[in-house]
């Protein structure tokens, strides 16, 4: 293991010993002996950081001179030092994580530990503090692979040679050995088999768990395919009345007995099992977590059976038709109800009490018909794709709701006037409710409400009330026959997303440039949409697909005029009636915005995040600026005596002829960057420029697209190509695939070309005539749109400096971009820099921009 520089490595230990960047003075030698012993390992430094943290001087002398005294230094024993600090408990805990709770949900873990050791809680944050372990952000149990090892090579010590006596069990041919052959004894208190490393099936004699009376974790699983590879002959006799968990995938037994049930089971998973009933007589108190989901023999669950249960997930048990408590008005605990795709349950008990749910998931029992009257307090409900005709109107008693789902509830008539008071609700899905008549009016009164989805509800018009969400994010309208969008559309001052496919306006309000927060929208299949409106600032993701009656895009000029974001993404696809005369200077002002960005140095930073930059139009012509271009789908420049690091990210652009695609396909632009050496060989470069996710394109395409987008060449910096070596040519070669990288032999690329402000075929002989020559060009086009029956002395006169000032700026560009690609000439970023803002403010003049857009309006100002 690579370990960090003294200075660094002195640093990063102070931080965890003394809560500061250096080592208190009386500390400094013995902190160096520290990092100089460990050579500087980051995870070492942390661990024996957080042991010393606060102690004595004599306590860092005795831990210092035991480290020395291990002479082969190897870490996991310089590592067992913290763990030699820790009490019998901590210890046991520690080796409970390292062996088989890493990667569990810290809630689980918990519940186990805390059924297995007291004041569970200092402990593990005992460890914590230690940096022995670590609680992720999506709460999972973590710790570093080097102190996992080091915990498994502490439990393989207790028997080198003999497994059968070791006090955990996770290697599958120990395991296989101990099982197939018998030689379980009562030191084993876990297993753990991974069944998919298990190639042949282990059948178990019916008194196996007899033997291990010390067994608190049983765990047979399979990560690959959910198949099972361990059975039984004759059922299994008693088991361990210390088992706290069991967890066997496809469980071959069909019944659970009572003498295979511990009355100290905390968690029971049992997914794609066999089971038909579960036991009948013995109440589980301590049970907190059942998972017997895809059981698909399974027909009834008796809650009573487990009042404590916190965690029922019974998803995917098609036979099960019943849930009861034969215990009438019992309380239950229960926190997570998951019965999605129970297609056999038609009820729901009326006489089951929970406290407090937190989520109650009935998600596609396309049997049920009817919510019971709400005495459930829920938090989020999931009724989607169910037969529910009705919602009760007792749902004004969630007053703690906060996701109500209800898509494609077909049958759904109507919504109760009491679910308008539902204060807390954040979010509410309406989607593909056909029987609705249109979008309630009093949706407005749901103040808290963030995401409104809405699609294919018919409503010719958008209920007013909606416009005073002013917390809503997200709007979904797709498809709902709207004919006109309200005027004050801007009031949504929230808004981030905005979906408005598939509807029959032709305008969007001018007010939407209001909405300062709004980044995506969506008009795809608004087919008589004819013109964008001034659009909001931050918005940098349209989908306008299919819109065949829009005509003019240039407000998308403007939003790139902007700060550049490496996300935006411009879907005009089947657009045919578009400006091409606007869509090139969109894609004039794509080069240029994003060539300053890259200029300030974010070239390496902004496009780290994303493959998925692109603007794309019907159209059969790469730019002509693009001086890199073919036919064909490759192109080739020859650039002698260049580096790879001399390469910044570069503009791509292809033409994609289209034959019988579909948008379940997905889009994708294969790439191969080619740098030959000197003597003919290529390094070739692969890459994916993703353009569609599958059933997020067009559903159709037939003709052809011009893709203009980002490559991020920081790739070519990358530690197998050598930083010095010089090449003499740089290529790409293009090719069209779906999603999974499979290739679309009836898509092609019939253009291609790429970009960048270090590559220009123009050769160093003709630098002296490109300043004349843009004198030139940029005369004539002052003169193209200028009256000459209007006569202003001082307008001549800033139409000639903008010409000369333009040419030298120009001229210099091209100047410097020559002597970069040569060695030894030192970078000129920030004299880049310069010119091309210089060139920007140009661009952007009063001046200039009516020349160039409207000659009239100028030759009218004057």
């Amino acid at each position: 293991m690579r370990g960090l520089p003294e200075d660094e490595a002195l640093q990063l230990f102070s931080w965890y010993a003394f809560k500061q960047s250096n080592p208190n003075k009386d500390y400094d030698d013995l902190s160096k002996r520290v990092v100089k012993y460990v050579e500087g390992v980051p995870l070492a430094l942390k661990v024996l950081g957080c042991h010393l943290l606060g102690k004595s001087k004599q306590i860092w002398e005795s831990a210092i001179n035991r480290l020395e005294i291990i002479s082969h230094k190897d870490i996991q024993n310089v590592l067992k030092v913290s763990y030699e600090g820790l009490s019998d408990d901590e210890r046991n805990i520690f080796l409970d994580i390292a062996c088989f709770l890493k990667l569990e949900n810290i809630e689980f873990v918990m519940d186990f530990l805390n059924a297995c050791y007291l004041e569970v809680e200092s402990q593990v944050s005992v460890l914590k503090d230690k940096c022995l372990m670590t609680v992720s952000r999506n709460n999972k149990v973590t710790m570093h692979k080097l102190l996992q090892d080091m915990g498994r090579e502490i439990v393989r010590q207790e028997s080198p040679s003999n497994p059968g006596i070791r006090s955990r069990l996770w290697n599958h041919i120990d395991i296989d050995n101990v099982l197939k052959e018998n030689k379980m004894s009562n030191a084993i208190e876990g297993i753990c088999l991974d069944m998919s490393m298990q190639t042949k099936i282990i059948y178990l004699q019916p008194s196996s768990f007899g033997v291990m009376d010390q067994l608190r974790f049983f765990k047979l699983h399979n990560s690959v395919n959910n198949i099972n590879k361990v059975y039984v002959s004759h059922g299994l006799s008693s088991i361990s009345s210390e088992l706290r968990y069991i967890c066997w995938y496809g469980c071959p037994l069909k019944s659970l007995q009572p003498n295979f049930l511990s009355e100290n089971l905390v968690a029971l998973d049992m997914p794609h099992s066999h089971i038909e009933q579960l036991w009948s007589s013995v109440q589980l108190d301590n049970l907190k977590h059942i998972d017997l989901s895809f059981s698909k023999h399974l027909r009834s669950q008796d809650l009573s059976l487990t009042p404590n249960v916190k965690i029922l997930v019974l998803e995917g048990c098609t036979s099960l038709h019943e849930i009861s408590s034969s215990i009438h008005g019992c309380k239950y605990e229960l926190h997570m109800l998951n019965l999605r795709h129970c297609r056999s349950l038609e009820s729901l008990p009326t006489d089951i009490h929970v406290a407090s749910f937190e989520k109650v998931i009935f998600s596609g029992c396309s049997k049920l018909k009817q919510f019971p009257q709400a005495s459930w307090d829920m938090k989020e409900i999931y009724l989607d794709e169910t037969a529910i005709e009705d919602l009760p109107s007792s749902i004004e008693n969630l007053s703690r709701l906060v996701i109500l789902n209800l898509e494609d509830c077909s049958m759904l008539q109507r919504l109760p006037s009491s679910i308008y008071q539902l204060k807390s609700l954040q979010y509410l899905n309406l989607s593909g409710c056909l029987k609705l008549d249109g979008l309630p009016d009093k949706l407005g009164n749901l103040e808290a409400l963030r995401v409104l989805k809405a699609e294919r509800v018919a409503t010719r018009e958008v209920p007013t009330s909606i416009l005073n969400l002013r917390c809503l994010e997200e709007l979904d309208l797709t498809n709902c026959s709207i004919v006109k969008l309200p005027n004050n559309l801007g009031q949504l001052s929230s808004l981030k997303s905005l979906l408005l496919g598939r509807n029959f306006f032709d305008s969007i309000p001018e007010s939407i440039e209001q909405l300062s927060e709004l980044s995506y929208l969506d008009v795809s299949y608004c087919e008589r949409l004819q013109i964008l409106p001034k659009l909001p600032s931050k918005l940098d993701n349209i989908n306008a697909n299919n819109c065949i009656s829009l005509e003019e895009p240039l407000s998308l000029r403007d939003l790139l005029k902007r700060d550049f974001s490496p996300s935006i993404r411009f879907n005009f696809s089947n657009c045919f009636k578009l400006n091409q005369n606007s869509c090139s200077k969109i894609m004039r002002q794509f080069q240029m915005s994003a060539n300053l960005q890259i200029l300030r140095g974010l070239g390496q930073e902004i496009f780290l995040e994303t493959d998925r930059s692109y603007f794309c139009f019907p159209g059969s012509e790469i730019p002509e600026w693009f001086t890199l271009r073919a036919k064909g789908s490759s192109v080739w420049y020859p650039w002698p005596n260049f580096c790879s690091s001399d390469v910044t990210s570069l503009l791509i652009c292809v033409v994609v002829g289209f034959r019988d695609y579909n948008k379940d396909q997905g889009l994708a632009i294969g790439l191969d960057w080619l740098l030959q050496r000197e003597h003919g060989a290529e390094v070739v470069i692969h890459g994916t420029w993703s353009v569609w996710d599958n059933g997020t394109g067009p559903d159709y395409l037939e003709s052809d697209h011009v893709f203009l987008g980002f490559n991020h060449t920081f790739k070519f910096d990358d530690l197998l190509l050598p930083r010095d070596e010089r090449y003499h040519g740089i290529g790409i070669r293009f090719h069209v695939q779906n999603s999974y990288a499979e290739r679309l032999h009836y898509c092609n690329v019939r253009k291609c070309g790429f970009f960048g402000r270090d590559l220009n075929p123009l050769r160093v002989n003709k630098l002296p005539l490109l300043f004349p020559f843009y004198c030139v060009i940029y005369l004539f086009k002052i003169l193209f749109y200028f009256d000459s029956r209007v006569y202003v002395p001082h307008v001549y006169l800033s139409l000639f400096h903008l010409t000369i000032t333009n040419a030298i700026c120009h001229w210099f560009s091209f100047v410097i971009l020559h002597l970069r690609s040569r060695p030894n000439v030192p970078q000129t970023n920030s004299l880049l820099i310069h010119i091309t803002l210089i060139q920007c403010k140009l661009e952007s003049s009063p001046i200039l921009i009516s020349l160039t857009l409207d000659g009239e309006k100028f030759c009218d100002k004057y």
